[in-house]
């Protein structure tokens, strides 16, 4: 509907079509929406919250994280309007933002000692290990619960602290544009998919590997270009905005007359 389109453009969830997705328009938003109140929660407290503090947080949504893995058998919850989603959704977002912000506190520690590994170039091997863990997803099992568990607080976080390392000069700007892409990447796979799967009259899978490469370089364009020209020159102009206003305002402590 159009009252979901307006709603999803703003990443607020609505109900639409009969469907129980928080984003029935694009679902793959409902983590966007979550993460955005993690981040304007951190913001509020940001001054205040000490290492200790992260740490209690992060342990509080890990055990609500495990909860809902535990419930639901896996950890692929957190799209829905019932409030074991919204719970799950909101451990999920609130585990993956503050951990995130505890190992950038703790980076130069961190860069000490993945310097003392055995071998260089240690973002190719965060490459690779992703890589192996994706091919190594197999159809649901008993174990599911456990393997989601495992990939978001231990094998996802060491990725991450992997490919934050230097690499190689040649990488730097592939690692950039994609990295730069990833976000727009997220928010449209899902219409450009729908797009595609139009245009080919749902014969996609005849097409392939072609159309499936057809999407991912369409996508990988698109979303550059959305970042380039739209993301960074409004993100740029908000930023002036709030600088123009922060320097409007009066010093504080200073006695207005």
């Amino acid at each position: 509907s159009v009252r979901s389109s307006l709603l999803s453009l703003f990443f607020l969830p609505s109900q639409a079509f009969d469907k129980e997705a928080l984003f029935p328009i694009n679902g793959p938003i409902w983590s966007l929406f979550f993460e955005l109140i993690a981040n304007f929660v951190y913001c509020l407290v940001a001054g205040m919250l000490s290492t200790l503090a992260i740490t209690v947080i992060l342990v509080v949504s890990f055990l609500g994280l495990t909860i809902s893995a535990m419930h639901h058998g896996n950890l692929d919850v957190g799209f829905l309007w019932d409030l074991p989603s919204l719970l799950a959704g909101a451990s999920r977002s609130t585990f993956g933002i503050f951990l995130g912000i505890l190992l950038f506190r703790k980076r130069t520690a961190i860069s000490r000692l993945l310097m003392k590994l055995p071998f260089s170039g240690a973002p190719m091997t965060a490459i690779s290990i992703a890589a192996v863990t994706l091919i190594l997803v197999s159809p649901k099992t008993t174990f599911d619960a456990a393997i989601d568990i495992v990939c978001v607080a231990l094998v996802f976080p060491v990725l991450v602290m992997l490919a934050a390392q230097p690499t190689f000069e040649a990488l730097k700007r592939p690692m950039l544009f994609l990295g730069a892409a990833s976000y727009p990447i997220y928010v449209f796979h899902l219409p450009l998919g729908e797009l595609l799967h139009a245009f080919l009259g749902g014969r996609q899978a005849l097409y392939a590997p072609i159309s499936g490469l057809l999407l991912v370089g369409s996508l990988l364009i698109f979303s550059a270009w959305v970042e380039r020209r739209i993301d960074i020159p409004l993100r740029k102009r908000l930023a002036a905005k709030l600088i123009r206003s922060s320097e409007q305002q009066p010093p504080q402590g200073r006695a207005l007359r």
